[in-house]
């Protein structure tokens, strides 16, 4: 990490999520150097709590920019969106695709010090990616076991073809491997683990009090030569996103990310050459396209030979697309059918008749309407 620039790229910033977000960083600190140096102390502001830091047993942005700091997956994206190896060294698909075989890097240790090897890897796919994992369990549907036949080889056998394009686009946010030896005993859910994370990863957990900061400090024994360069990092809870703007501008916090400030503050920031007001971080980043049948509807017109043709009702937030599919010959006196999701409402019961509170268009059915999402 180049800390003259502080481009912080996907895999430092840890800005893992399903949208493009603004990041607000102040450069002018005193750890900004013409070359880069080991030492110094990151604050960085963390708007929402979270139940828990594991990535394994949850996918979310807020988990994600700690607990990904802490534990590591067994592949990520670059900031070209093309899948590199973390904890995996190598991969390979069987022609069938239902074998993806990973090969595992050497000498990486668990920050208690016990090794990690393809047991870990095969405990967190059955036990966390496949049961618990959020969005992890559709992905892991159909894995039936994972195989180690040595310490750095991890078999994944699937029940149906796993496309490898797919699966490595999805192990960055659903790939996430925590420790066998600390897990095996009790309550995943339950387990202390979860709110003090051991992990591979270039931080190490060193305390957390609710409601006012977490503490990493650096990994002396991190595998990846030469890093990292901080020697600490601080995420200081702040809720409140006007206080947060006040502590970067004070020079108490040097870095908020993914929107953590209000649009007016950024761009307010995005003046003042103190700071850097960027989109960079996630390149890497999925989008997030829901398709659904919409069985809600009661007037599908069954009798006939003919299938009823069908509508699409299109709804775009910033980073979803959701389609609903609906038929065309339902009843004149039918209202128009509604959006399956709109990100961010809750609307029941509520017709797409109101142009002014929603931002929905049907079409006729052909092709899907390309995917778009604006920074």
């Amino acid at each position: 990490m180049d800390l003259s620039r502080l481009e912080i790229n996907r895999r430092t910033a840890l800005l893992t999520s399903a949208a493009i977000a603004a990041n607000v960083i102040n450069p002018m600190r005193a750890f900004a150097q013409e070359a880069p140096r080991k030492g110094g102390v990151f604050n960085v502001h963390y708007g929402a709590e979270q139940r828990q830091l594991n990535p394994s047993i949850q996918a979310s942005t807020g988990v994600y920019i700690i607990g990904g700091k802490i534990q590591e997956n067994l592949v990520d994206l670059d900031a070209n969106g093309q899948p590199v190896g973390v904890l995996a060294e190598s991969w390979e698909a069987t022609p069938d695709g239902k074998t993806v075989t990973f090969k595992l890097r050497k000498g990486i240790t668990w920050h208690d010090g016990k090794p990690f090897t393809s047991e870990d890897v095969a405990f967190t796919a059955m036990n966390m990616w496949k049961k618990i994992l959020n969005y992890g369990s559709t992905l892991q549907l159909f894995l039936t076991s994972v195989d180690t036949p040595d310490p750095q080889t991890a078999i994944f056998r699937y029940e149906r073809p796993m496309p490898l394009n797919l699966l490595l686009r999805a192990l960055p946010d659903l790939g996430y491997v925590s420790a066998k030896h600390l897990y095996e005993s009790g309550d995943i859910r339950q387990n202390p683990t979860n709110l003090a994370p051991v992990g591979t990863g270039p931080f190490k957990f060193v305390k957390y009090e609710r409601g006012q900061y977490i503490i990493a400090d650096r990994n002396p024994d991190y595998w990846r030569p030469n890093a990292p360069y901080l020697d600490r990092i601080v995420w200081k809870v702040i809720t409140d996103r006007a206080a947060a703007a006040a502590q970067m501008e004070a020079g108490e916090l040097h870095y908020s990310p993914f929107s953590g400030l209000t649009i007016s503050d950024m761009a307010r920031l995005s003046k003042d050459k103190r700071f850097i007001v960027q989109t960079k971080g996630n390149e890497g980043n999925a989008r997030t396209n829901t398709i659904e049948f919409n069985f809600r509807r009661k007037n599908w017109r069954t009798s006939g030979s003919a299938a009823p043709s069908r509508t699409r009702s299109t709804c775009r937030s910033s980073s979803t697309i959701s389609w609903a599919i609906s038929p065309s010959s339902a009843p004149a006196r039918s209202r128009r059918p509604r959006p399956t999701s709109i990100p961010g409402r809750t609307r029941r019961n509520t017709p797409m008749t109101r142009p002014r509170r929603s931002r929905c268009s049907t079409r006729p059915a052909s092709k899907p309407p390309a995917a778009t999402a604006s920074r």
